[in-house]
């Protein structure tokens, strides 16, 4: 008889921040691939090399940055499962920090309008199994909300 050992139950990563500019113009921020490499990876020194974006349900997104200490360009890919602007996000993410496992989590990125001129973006990935992984994600998008909200600290 073969026993199998039941799944690792996955971690819910939640993280939110602050950022000092009208919900429209984070959104747009997030989703221009154009504006994008401006702010992404500053927090952990990095650099995004590469920015495909296609934001529609369906659409594809790719990213390569380059990180210090890496051998190569770090590589994120998935899809637009939800897109509903200025508000809501949902793609696919890979599911391990190497770029592997590609659609193997579900990452939802909300932008709140606080109503004083500033909007709360909220990033939500589910599906995460190994908790290294996760803590490791969990650091990465608060820094990437970190990212954000320096794009709009400064004169605009």
């Amino acid at each position: 008889m073969e026993t199998t050992s039941p799944p690792r139950p996955a971690t819910l990563i939640r993280v939110a921040r602050v950022i000092g500019g009208p919900r429209a113009e984070v959104y747009r921020a997030w989703t221009d691939p154009a504006t994008k490499p401006e702010w992404w990876g500053k927090t952990a020194r990095g650099k995004l090399v590469l920015c495909e974006m296609d934001v529609r349900v369906g659409g594809r997104f790719r990213y390569e940055m380059n990180v210090p200490g890496a051998d190569a360009a770090k590589v994120a890919a998935g899809e637009h499962i939800e897109v509903s602007p200025p508000q809501r996000l949902v793609f696919t993410w890979p599911a391990n920090v190497d770029g592997s496992g590609e659609g193997g989590t579900a990452v939802t990125i909300e932008f709140v309008d606080l109503r004083d001129g500033t909007t709360r973006g909220i990033v939500t990935q589910e599906g995460v199994v190994d908790q290294r992984i996760a803590t490791t994600y969990r650091a990465a998008w608060s820094n990437m909300l970190q990212d954000l909200a320096m794009l709009f600290a400064g004169p605009r």
